[in-house]
C-alpha cells in the first residue's frame, strides 16, 4: 500500500490511522476534485490518488 502523499489537503490523520477512510474524507476529496476540474474530472482512479490509495484493491473479497 502506498502511503498518503505529503501534499494531501483533504481528510485528517484520524481517517488514515486505522487504515480506513471515513465517508466524510472521501466526499471532501471528491468535491475538491469536482470544484477544481469539474464533474468530468472525477474518476475512481483520481479519487484514489487524492486519498493516497490504490484504486485496484478490494477489501471485501471473501477469504478462501
Amino acid at each position: 500500500m502506498t502511503p498518503p502523499p505529503a501534499d494531501r489537503t483533504t481528510g485528517d490523520a484520524a481517517a488514515y490511522g486505522s487504515g480506513k477512510i471515513i465517508r466524510e474524507v472521501v466526499l471532501a476529496a471528491a468535491l475538491e476534485i469536482i470544484d477544481r476540474e469539474g464533474a468530468e474530472g472525477l474518476s475512481m482512479r483520481r479519487l484514489a490518488r487524492a486519498l493516497g490509495r490504490d484504486p485496484m484493491i478490494r477489501a471485501d473479497w471473501p477469504s478462501s
